[in-house]
């Protein structure tokens, strides 16, 4: 079968590792390098780690088995999640090198500088840079969070996102683990993070709807990091960012158009990771292709397999929902827990910690909330 693939991000990268054997791929990404712009923290999983194989392993920059939530108006409390299995910080854009020579190791073709400006869903079809017509079986959309050809081609109707901002610091580094930092006056709708890289280097994110980012983040970082280390020893490497889809997930097929990752709205609600979602997505088209005796039949493999991930994302939105019903936004439900006295839940998995917070006595507060909801 021939395979037309569109986006040159981690996601379109790791799909067309994972199929290149079992068809011809190419690859477009509109960029002149793989995993333009940079937009991730680039923390995972061990499972997600393991399957993205061993590779990788050479391009992490730090591990955790724990993170610290805290509320910025009782930053003396504090609520400990603590991971099982690691949690591990990436350097997301050699990752991306890595797995581009991969691909071309493998012979699959990548095509930069080459923007997909038009698809037909039905016969497979793209235009490439408005004029030249290319031919495929199937066509997989990986093309990032602005999600135009999903929504142009009705993969997606609507999409809802949050803006994030990104900072490397430098400075003198005592933390040992991300610090993950909620309140209404730094980010209604998300929270801001702390990811220590080694001894001299952390990432200070944000999240939020509103655009006024910067001001916010440069908060975040004056109270956690320069007071603590002196605003002496302070300087800024780098600032990037991007969207962060928060819809519900989109209709992950359309004839015989994928969408796979941020182009259909597959991240984590909770905490706004993709990767998770890609890395499994890339696996089910894997095997689809492996099994699959047409091109129908590995579409309808292919959805059967999905439906389980997209179920399990829509769980986590309603649950998501529902607690800002009860509460003006996630921060305050966050500062809830803390003042209730909860302040360890031990998780299992970075990826599982929906199904394992069910278990935990923060979730005895969260049933009696929904069901008084309900």
């Amino acid at each position: 079968m021939k395979v037309g693939v569109i986006g040159g991000g981690i996601g379109g990268l790791y799909v067309t590792l994972k199929i290149i054997k079992y068809s011809d791929v190419e690859l477009f990404e509109e960029h002149n390098v793989v995993g333009y712009p940079k937009h991730c923290t680039g923390l995972v999983s061990e499972g997600v780690l393991n399957l993205i194989g061993s590779g990788i392993r050479d391009y992490i920059l730090n591990s955790f088995n724990m993170y610290t939530l805290i509320h910025d108006l009782r930053p003396n409390k504090y609520l400990e999640l603590k991971f099982s299995n690691y949690v591990y910080l990436i350097d997301r854009p050699k990752v991306e090198e890595y797995l581009s020579d991969e691909v071309q190791g493998r012979g699959g073709i990548i095509h930069l500088g080459m923007k997909v400006t038009s698809v037909n869903p039905s016969e497979a079809s793209v235009i490439i840079n408005n004029t030249v017509k290319r031919n495929y079986d199937i066509v997989i959309n990986a093309e990032g969070a602005k999600a135009l050809i999903s929504r142009t081609y009705n993969l997606c109707s609507e999409v809802n996102y949050l803006l994030g901002l990104q900072t490397v610091v430098k400075c003198r580094n005592e933390l040992d683990n991300p610090y993950v930092i909620f309140g209404s006056n730094i980010s209604r709708e998300f929270f801001s993070w702390l990811v220590p890289i080694d001894g001299n280097y952390v990432i200070a994110g944000l999240a939020d709807s509103s655009r006024d980012l910067y001001p916010k983040l440069m908060y975040v970082v004056k109270k956690y990091l320069v007071r603590r280390y002196g605003s002496g020893s302070i300087s800024f490497k780098e600032f990037f960012g991007g969207l962060i889809p928060i819809s519900t997930p989109c209709r992950q097929v359309i004839e015989r158009l994928v969408g796979v990752g941020d182009a259909v709205s597959t991240t984590k609600p909770l905490s706004g990771g993709g990767i998770y979602a890609i890395v499994h997505q890339a696996r089910m088209l894997e095997e689809s292709f492996r099994n699959g005796l047409t091109i129908d039949d590995v579409i309808r493999r292919y959805k059967r397999r999905i439906s389980r991930l997209t179920n399990n994302l829509k769980i986590q939105h309603i649950i998501r929902k529902l607690l800002t019903i009860r509460f003006n936004n996630i921060s305050e439900f966050v500062r809830y827990v803390i003042d209730s006295g909860v302040n360890n839940i031990t998780l299992a998995d970075y990826d599982t910690y929906v199904v394992d917070i069910s278990k935990s006595d923060a979730f005895k507060l969260i049933k009696t909330l929904l069901l008084n909801i309900i």
